[in-house]
């Protein structure tokens, strides 16, 4: 495969030359990958708890054309973060993409702006794959605001998966490790395992694994790209690993799936996104497959909500019938229009 990435064929330790010629700088062992938009409120504490890791490294950050002057926040308190700015928003593919291709690190982290490394953490990951040369990628133990838990690692998406979450199979027999393969509620997010899948908020990739599967698919615009190169990695025999004693705290675990009840032009942008998934990694019976449980299983969801709404008339079963109408609805219109 063409290598999509370039870097110096020296070793990670040895050193180059500074701009002045003055004194040598190490390679990166890590090259941080960083894409922002709009993220003045949590890019600078983000940037800031880069500066306890004890590892050479470098730090880029892409900016989608943000017009909450996040960027000039960077660029001001933080003079050794390497700055790109994009002329519009590009969502998150293609700018992580072209961050990788200018990191030079032994290992590529990508790192959502929301985020707070903690002690350690990422000195751990490295440490991990450095003993683990089999081992494609290695993600923490991500954590909310408030210390709790998040989930940070999935099943692979599969026609199976996807059946059980649309009829609610996997929230029934949560502690089934096959009914609830996809959400892995049977695991306690506690312990180190290879997983199918962990999520792009923080996960630390091998470069040679990362220039043998490829980068990104930016056809995935922003949804399931991180589970499409999770599937790639595995398909190539490079392993995924979850290691708890690396933690990070990610703010932002719950706005995506706010926003999808919210936001219909992102409920549509996740259904194309998921179809072609399907379509990429199980041909066109995997895609009837993917259209047929969906428009069922939304259908199903509105009128059990309908239904509830009907006999309780709560606020809460109310939002949650609209909801899925509003889902049900972007289901029609994306399969109305999206060819085959």
């Amino acid at each position: 495969m063409t290598r999509e990435m370039s870097r110096a064929d020296s070793d990670p330790s040895q050193a180059v030359e500074s701009p002045n010629g003055a004194v040598p700088r190490p390679l990166p062992v890590v090259s941080v990958v960083i894409v922002n938009y709009n993220g003045a409120e949590v890019i600078a504490p983000c940037l800031k708890s880069l500066e306890s890791c004890r590892l050479p490294m470098e730090i880029i950050v892409y900016d989608n054309a943000s017009t909450d002057d996040s960027d000039r926040i960077v660029e001001r308190d933080f003079p050794d973060v390497r700055l790109r700015r994009r002329p519009r928003n590009e969502r998150f593919a293609r700018p992580n993409n072209l961050a990788m291709r200018e990191a030079s690190g032994e290992f590529i982290l990508l790192l959502n702006n929301d985020t707070v490394v903690l002690s350690s953490a990422i000195e751990r990951l490295v440490e991990y794959l450095r003993n683990h040369p089999e081992v494609g990628m290695a993600g923490p133990q991500l954590l909310n605001s408030d210390g709790t838990v998040q989930p940070s690692c999935s099943g692979f998406f599969t026609p199976w998966t996807h059946l059980f979450d649309m009829t609610f199979a996997d929230r029934l027999f949560g502690r089934s490790r096959l009914v609830a393969a996809g959400p892995m509620t049977w695991f306690d997010f506690r312990t180190e395992r290879e997983v199918d899948h962990l999520t792009a908020a923080c996960v630390l990739m091998r470069r040679d694994a990362l220039e043998d599967v490829g980068l990104f698919d930016e056809r995935f615009t922003f949804y399931f790209n991180d589970m499409d190169l999770s599937m790639r990695f595995h398909a190539a025999g490079w392993p995924s690993v979850f290691v708890p004693s690396s933690r990070v705290i990610h703010r932002g675990g719950h706005a995506t799936r706010k926003a999808l009840s919210v936001r219909p032009e992102m409920l549509t942008e996740f259904q194309w996104n998921a179809i072609l998934l399907s379509r990429k990694h199980y041909g066109w019976t995997g895609e009837l497959w993917h259209r047929g449980v969906s428009a069922a299983g939304y259908l199903l969801r509105t009128v059990i909500w309908g239904l509830v709404s009907a006999v309780r008339d709560t606020e809460g079963a109310r939002e949650r019938f609209k909801t899925s109408l509003v889902f049900l609805k972007t289901v029609i219109f994306v399969y109305s229009f999206m060819q085959w």
